[in-house]
């Protein structure tokens, strides 16, 4: 279903976040959500999953060295966003875009 929303999209200041070996929520839920962009800043593949654990080696692979995921229509999701590397010192650069009223 294609991402068609009332309202125009704005863009929230854009954040820099660690992934940690372990799963842990990037993003939280949100209703408002109409578009993500996540940019692999670290050396080490980082893998994303939607509303469950990401786990290492499977899911949405974001490459090392500025690899990156954009939503679409296709892979439009307001639920929350897990994300684990192999590495402690991985770092994602993530904008969040959302509906305005």
């Amino acid at each position: 279903m294609p991402n068609l929303s009332v309202g125009s999209m704005s863009g929230r200041p854009p954040v820099q976040k660690g992934v940690l070996t372990t799963s842990s929520e990037i993003l939280a839920e949100n209703y408002s959500r109409s578009g993500v962009v996540l940019m692999n800043l670290s050396d080490s593949t980082v893998y994303i999953s939607f509303n469950s654990s990401a786990v290492l080696g499977s899911g949405m692979a974001i490459l090392p060295f500025g690899g990156s995921w954009t939503m679409n229509d296709y892979t439009y999701s307001k639920e929350s966003i897990e994300a684990i590397s192999h590495s402690t010192s991985s770092l994602l650069g993530i904008q969040e875009f959302v509906i305005r009223a």
